[in-house]
């Protein structure tokens, strides 16, 4: 072949396979190894769109057949399908270890099983095979070039039936349910578009591999799974690794609506520094392409939070008294009388008691009969129950989300709009709970919190002081309002 990463011609993909680089046989003709694999390559994509395939898969079923087809050779058994694996032209094969790494020269049938080999036919041959006409006329070739390598031109035409038959034999029990007259086939032309839009580099950890000009061991997944509807536009792709294209298949890895990385719960890991660094995504933001028109769709994202992704099981809701202890807009205190043991049959519901602040709840009335017990909540002694947010909150939102912010976009303007806007709600409520002079002091302390983190940084580090002055910040504000 003249390229080997551009768009291929019919012409010269046939060309090539019958230019294959192979070894003569002792009894006459030339080894039929590489025909013979990418026979069976070519029927698996006929019979899934996909010819990618593990080693681990290929081994037997087409040692078998180069056993059967190729009585001069002398190579063992175990390694017939190794050769042509590892040494099929690279122009149209693509094969490496599972860590998308070259394979090595000289590697064995049982080295290929260690490392993982794995390989795929090239997208321009992909792409020339989806066309019908020309995947029958590769296959015809195929079936020629094999025979010829050892029968000969004047072999017996039942022969090429019989090949024709014992590669089908050869796939996988599973594939023949995906035959493509019922199978969506994928669009080749899918990751040439959307592995540009992310420079050919994984969104999720920025891993770039390649030889030559073409990329290595990044792919381009869909967002929605393809299998189940998922179209091939570049809105519902996203350029992945291998290790974190299968993460995110398998619902290890999904998207927030913000495009933030969330990591499921339910994973867990051993052995070396990888798993950690999983674990390490949550929250971080993918890189996306500059085109906003070229980034996910939202819809797409939706589907694989609700379908893919493997959320934690909800937790029941806890049971909370219906009625707080709160204030009317009158400035009258609600309470709620809990009666402990079993209400009379019939009794109405108990309704909320409204009472002035200045008058304190009526005495029981005294009975022959002692009343049920009572608990009252009374006005002294007790403070009222905090609202969502407390105020306290709001400041430490404020701080904590300011720094997060600026750290993270990069953009300290976006840091100080937080910071300014958590700190004049937080005055806004100071003053209500506690009046001027008291909001007027926290929101000192507040903006002092904010100036101190900088020198206190530089001593003990930068999350640690900013946790430090929120904490003083915020239990401040609890004492002084009583949230």
């Amino acid at each position: 072949m003249t390229t080997l990463h551009q768009p291929l011609t019919e012409p010269e993909l046939l060309a090539a396979l019958r230019t294959l680089n192979r070894s003569g046989l002792r009894g006459g003709g030339r080894a039929p190894h590489k025909p013979l694999l990418l026979l069976w390559l070519v029927d698996r994509f006929a019979a899934s769109g996909n010819s990618e395939t593990r080693y681990e898969e290929v081994a037997e079923p087409v040692g078998r057949l180069i056993a059967q087809y190729t009585a001069a050779v002398s190579t063992p058994d175990d390694e017939r399908a190794a050769l042509p694996f590892r040494l099929l032209e690279a122009g149209l094969w693509a094969a490496t270890d599972a860590f998308s790494q070259p394979l090595p020269e000289q590697a064995s049938h049982r080295r290929l099983l260690d490392l993982g080999a794995r390989g795929r036919l090239r997208p321009a041959v992909e792409e020339l095979l989806g066309d019908r006409r020309v995947l029958d006329r590769v296959r015809t070739l195929l079936l020629a070039e094999a025979i010829g390598s050892d029968t000969g031109s004047d072999s017996d035409p039942g022969t090429g039936s019989a090949l024709e038959q014992s590669v089908r034999d050869a796939l996988p029990p599973a594939e023949p349910r995906y035959r493509q007259e019922t199978r969506r086939v994928r669009d080749s032309r899918f990751a040439r578009a959307v592995l540009p839009l992310y420079g050919n580099a994984c969104a999720v950890c920025g891993f770039s591999g390649r030889i030559g000009p073409a990329p290595v061991g990044v792919e381009a997944a869909h967002v929605h799974a393809h299998a189940d509807g998922g179209p091939d536009v570049v809105q519902n792709g996203i350029a992945l690794c291998a290790l974190h294209h299968a993460l995110f298949d398998q619902g290890v890895l999904g998207l927030t609506e913000h495009l933030t990385i969330m990591v499921s719960p339910h994973f867990t890991h051993t052995g070396d520094h990888r798993g950690p660094a999983v674990t390490a995504l949550a929250g971080l933001p993918v890189r996306l392409p500059a085109d906003p028109g070229h980034r996910l769709a939202p819809q797409y994202v939706a589907w694989h939070t609700e379908h893919v992704f493997r959320h934690s099981p909800r937790p029941p809701r806890p049971t909370t008294p219906e009625c707080p202890n709160r204030r009317s807009p009158s400035g009258e205190r609600l309470v709620r009388s809990v009666t402990v043991g079993s209400a009379p049959a019939g009794a109405p519901p108990e309704r909320p008691v409204r009472y002035p602040p200045s008058t304190a709840p009526p005495p029981l009335a005294p009975s022959s009969v002692a009343p049920p017990p009572l608990a009252v909540i009374r006005r002294e002694g007790v403070r009222p129950m905090a609202r969502f947010p407390a105020t306290a909150a709001v400041a430490a939102t404020g701080l904590i989300g300011g720094y997060a912010t600026a750290r993270f976009s990069g953009r300290r303007e976006w840091g100080g709009a937080v910071l300014a806007a958590a700190g004049a709600t937080a005055a806004v409520r100071w003053g209500r709970r506690s009046g001027a002079p008291a909001a007027a002091g926290l929101t000192a302390l507040y903006l002092a919190a904010f100036g101190g983190s900088h020198p206190l940084a530089k001593k003990i580090g930068a999350w640690p002081a900013v946790l430090t002055v929120t904490g003083v910040v915020a239990a401040a504000s609890a004492l002084t309002t009583g949230d």
